[in-house]
């Protein structure tokens, strides 16, 4: 074949082979357009919904007068938002991001527990934990190094950079990331509560970081620092426990929630409900709308029966007077005055006006300043009205002679005889602090006779004096909020008797019974037991649950949503003459301190000095007027020597509360920040 004839050949096989080709991409093209063209235009324009979480603003806790304990504020958080970045820029975000919080001195969330020792990685150290679970995490064995570790990280993050310190910042912020989940549905707060200038900042930048926004988000403060600390309470971080339990009501595992105190217990009136913000995303990751699904929906506000300015009385006096105790000469005693508590009762409602817990420390600080507060002296965070337990030692004494003479073991006209030693038992002869002389039971609650109380508990019996006791709530729970959570757990004491002692393996005899009848042995009682006795006491034996919440209202306090009313637990039975002989006999006691001074009307109070071990805690409880009783009032202090060097406190508190006169030390202790002030034209200087 000649060389044309070849060619031909050749041209005419490749031009068979290009239509063969053309011929498969016609019928590819009609499988697309025509076929299947409906299918593949669905795919195109199919897109993925994703919602994200608007946080509701938390609800106030407020004082009985509307005074804020526990306010929120709008602060501005920096999120990053998975469905508006392309995944190959996250680390250049990140990058540029902390550089610029650096500029404005504020932190990002997110570090490694790996540091920079000059130019090699080393761990942190104690942070053991962390490092752990980190490894754990990356999949690495215990012996894992520090290189081995960040080498994971590069890997795993995809990290281009080559600065090691750069590194060990994405690192950390892409690792944070991954431990809270972070998704197309749940966003990530890469720095909290910045400053307008942050704000600014990102707005101009819009553009390098993609994904990044400003969102607002209810910033808890308790703008009068420590006050009612204990009883507040503070918000934060769920752990693993806490989201398990509450994951089904809403809850993400980046929400706060209350921890302690009201704020825990009033966690469901408070939190109000969250809004949501709807994204919706081609499959190609482009976005196509992104629209407010639903409002959210701020928390109501809890009113406590709490007074404000008299609970800073109470903490400020507490501090002021434990002090002063402390440097009282030492034959007083109370040379180691550490902590103490004080609790003022509404008699007739039951409702806690002040609970006080000396030392206190400032809720603003509890997270940030953490190890310094666990480790201050006498134990701040320790919650001693609710879980101190006291021997209550001779404030007890009313009980004993309400119940001897509600059973007729005495009378008005029954008479003992102290000469400071009682020797009815052969071997056994406790004392008084005096010789009294021949006492009834006014004058033996007047003296606050050992003797006389002895002799009557010995013929009353323990039975007796136990019943009677307990109708008085000594041993019992006061129920304080009792069903509206744990965030006020309080600790039930014991009254000492048969049953208390055969539990931990002893016996009781008479000896143990003339004990108790003067407040000591096995009895032990809460600062808030007290106040529930002292309050059933001048409340004609009537018992009622006590209670800190007043109401809860909307948020912006245009509605009352509820109210918390009073609950009676008990009556004592003590009739209203044997109730007016006892009240006699405190009456006397409370004249012998002049609590009545400068009063229109008389005071009924008791003092107890208790032997705890080789230590004595001044114990005091009164209540006012004595005739038609307002308020009870419980102060305990541990080590504080005789209960008698609490009288000039309680005295200030009823000129407060009466007479609105404000001692000098309540005014120098107001935080700059507080919401509230006292009159200084009453103040006491």
């Amino acid at each position: 074949m000649n060389e044309t004839g070849k060619l031909g050949k050749g041209l005419i096989s490749v031009i068979v082979l290009l239509a063969l080709v053309l011929l498969v991409f016609f019928f590819r093209l009609f499988d697309f357009q025509v076929v299947k063209g409906d299918y593949y235009v669905s795919v195109q324009n199919s897109t993925n919904i994703y919602s994200t979480t608007i946080e509701a603003a938390r609800g106030e806790i407020l004082d009985r007068n509307g005074i804020p304990l526990a306010t929120s504020r709008v602060g501005y958080n920096v999120v990053i938002d998975k469905n508006f970045y392309s995944l190959d820029t996250i680390n250049d975000i990140i990058l540029s991001l902390t550089e610029m919080l650096a500029v404005e001195g504020e932190e990002h969330n997110g570090t490694l527990p790996i540091e920079l020792s000059g130019d090699s990685y080393v761990f942190t150290a104690g942070m053991e934990e962390d490092i752990s679970s980190l490894k754990d995490r990356l999949g690495l064995q215990q012996y894992a190094t520090a290189d081995n570790v960040m080498t994971a990280i590069v890997e795993r993050y995809d990290i281009t950079q080559t600065d090691k310190a750069d590194i060990l910042t994405i690192g950390g912020v892409r690792y944070e990331m991954e431990k809270e989940n972070f998704s197309e549905v749940t966003p990530f707060v890469f720095a909290n509560d910045v400053s307008v200038n942050t704000v600014v900042r990102v707005g101009e930048n819009s553009s390098t970081f993609q994904g990044v926004y400003i969102a607002e988000e209810s910033i808890r403060e308790y703008p009068n620092g420590s006050l009612a600390a204990h009883l507040i309470g503070n918000i934060g971080p769920l752990d693993a426990d806490e989201y398990n339990q509450l994951k089904d009501e809403g809850y993400a595992l980046n929400d706060l929630v209350g921890k302690y105190g009201v704020e825990q217990m009033m966690e469901s009136e408070l939190r109000g409900t969250n809004g949501r913000r709807v994204v919706e995303k081609t499959v190609n990751g482009e976005v196509v709308s992104s629209y407010i699904a639903s409002s959210p929906t701020a928390g109501n506000t809890v009113k406590l029966s709490i007074d404000a300015p008299l609970q800073h009385l109470l903490e400020s006096g507490l501090a002021y007077h434990a002090e002063r105790i402390r440097n009282l000469p030492e034959q007083r005693l109370g040379k180691d005055a550490e902590g103490g508590s004080a609790v003022v009762v509404e008699v007739k409602t039951g409702k806690v006006l002040a609970m006080a817990n000396y030392p206190s420390y400032d809720l603003n600080q509890y997270y940030s300043n953490y190890e310094e507060i666990l480790n201050a002296q006498y134990n701040p965070l320790f919650n001693r009205a609710l879980t101190g337990t006291y021997v209550p030692g001779s404030v007890f004494k009313p009980i004993v002679a309400s119940a001897a003479l509600e059973k007729g073991t005495i009378d008005l006209g029954s008479r003992v005889t102290c000469n400071r030693i009682y020797t009815y038992f052969e071997n056994d002869h406790p004392t008084c602090l005096a010789a009294h002389g021949s006492l009834n039971v006014v004058g033996a609650l007047r003296e606050s006779c050992n003797i006389f109380f002895y002799d009557v508990g010995r013929r009353l019996g323990i039975e007796s004096l136990e019943e009677v006791a307990r109708s008085f709530g000594i041993g019992e729970l006061t129920g304080i909020d009792e069903g509206l959570g744990t965030g006020l757990v309080e600790k039930q004491g014991t009254m000492a008797g048969p049953t208390e002692r055969a539990e931990t393996g002893g016996s009781w005899y008479v000896s143990d019974t003339i004990r108790a009848a003067i407040g000591q042995s096995d009895t032990l009682v809460t600062p808030i037991s007290l106040a529930s006795y002292v309050a059933t006491l001048a409340n004609s034996g009537v018992r009622n649950q006590l209670s800190v919440l007043d109401s809860v209202i909307s948020y912006d306090q245009t509605q009352t949503i509820k109210t918390y009313g009073t609950n009676v637990l008990g009556q004592t039975g003590i009739s209203e003459a044997n109730q007016a002989i006892v009240r006699d006999g405190m009456i006397a006691a409370a004249n012998g301190y002049g609590l009545a001074n400068g009063l229109d009307f008389e005071v009924a109070a008791k003092t107890g000095t208790a032997q705890d071990g080789n230590n004595l805690t001044a114990n005091f409880i009164c209540y006012a007027p004595a005739e038609d009783p307002e308020i009870a009032i419980e102060i305990t202090l541990e080590k504080g020597g005789y209960g008698s060097n609490l009288s000039p406190f309680v005295r200030e508190i009823l000129q407060y509360y009466f007479n609105g006169t404000v001692p000098s030390y309540a005014i120098e202790s107001l935080p700059e920040t507080a919401t509230f002030s006292y009159n200084t034209d009453t103040a006491d200087q």
